[in-house]
């Protein structure tokens, strides 16, 4: 049952999201924390000639093309026990919709993934084809958008993410590799060390970096980083079964790209809602429905 509260809840913030492209600007319900969205803005994610991405209800729109990613996967298994091609179509739809309106590149590449995925694991051809299909449609009809996208000049947001990567692996260097800089250092350790470099920057790439992987290795030091995250890979393997597994594989992408999962308390709360959900069917039997 939480399962589908969770799938349902992401719908409507879906829906949100898209209704918020299609006016380009925001719904007016700031009182429940919606962002103000307006093409002449500062700060509000767009391309091109101002085209505002869809946000929801939440601060950034990579972080809706997350969770619409991570419905995606949960809804994937939710729907295998479900005959209805109709509900079927209407969920995965709306969330894959709203994911290629955020126009978050990492999303979009992880719902190709778990597309692919779910195509090997798949039995009945009608559903292995299905995600690629809506893939397909939604790059060709959007296609105008996405390419301008791809070739927008004046987003600077993959120059300064590689910059921060940069950054990252220096503040790791210059560090500890036992015990890193501590948790919740990040900004501050970055800011400082740019200063003492005398390195030129923008106030907002002082900002944890964009990727989970160097984010924790940066805060805990390189061995007990590196055995967390192994630790983590090791306890979903032992309590999830295979294909289970593989799904979340779509999230990869994210995680190697952005850090919102464990930086926003609301991304990694539904994150791992998700995992408790997963978890509890398949090691206490616990039932999706």
């Amino acid at each position: 049952m939480l399962g589908w509260v969770l799938v349902l809840m992401m719908c409507v913030f879906a829906q949100w999201g898209i209704a918020q492209f299609v006016i380009q600007q925001d719904l007016g319900l700031r009182l429940i924390g919606e962002s103000i969205l307006n093409s002449s803005l500062n700060g509000v994610a767009k391309f091109g000639n101002g085209v505002v991405r869809s946000y929801g209800p939440f601060e950034h729109a990579n972080i809706l093309g997350g969770l619409c990613l991570l419905a995606l996967i949960l809804a994937e298994k939710l729907l295998d026990r479900s005959k209805s091609d109709l509900l079927r179509l209407i969920v995965t739809g709306t969330l894959g919709l709203a994911l290629f309106l955020t126009f978050s590149r990492a999303a979009i590449f992880g719902w190709l993934l778990l597309a692919i995925i779910a195509a090997i694991s798949k039995s009945q051809r009608g559903q292995r084809q299905f995600m690629i299909t809506l893939i397909l449609l939604f790059t060709i009809v959007l296609w105008p958008l996405l390419g301008m996208r791809i070739a927008d000049g004046r987003d600077a947001a993959g120059t300064e993410r590689v910059r921060g990567y940069g950054w990252s692996i220096s503040i790791i260097r210059a560090n500890s590799i036992w015990y890193g800089i501590g948790l919740n250092n990040y900004r501050m350790e970055l800011k400082d060390s740019l200063d003492d470099r005398e390195i030129d920057y923008q106030p907002w790439e002082i900002d944890y970096v964009h990727s989970v992987p160097l984010l924790i290795i940066a805060q805990l030091g390189m061995v007990a980083g590196s055995l967390l995250i192994i630790g983590f890979i090791y306890l979903l393997s032992k309590y999830l079964h295979w294909g289970t597994l593989s799904l979340l594989g779509a999230l990869i992408p994210i995680f190697l790209l952005d850090h919102y999962f464990i930086t926003k308390p609301v991304a990694l709360t539904y994150f791992i809602t998700t995992l408790v959900i997963f978890i509890s069917h398949e090691t206490f039997r616990v039932k999706y429905v």
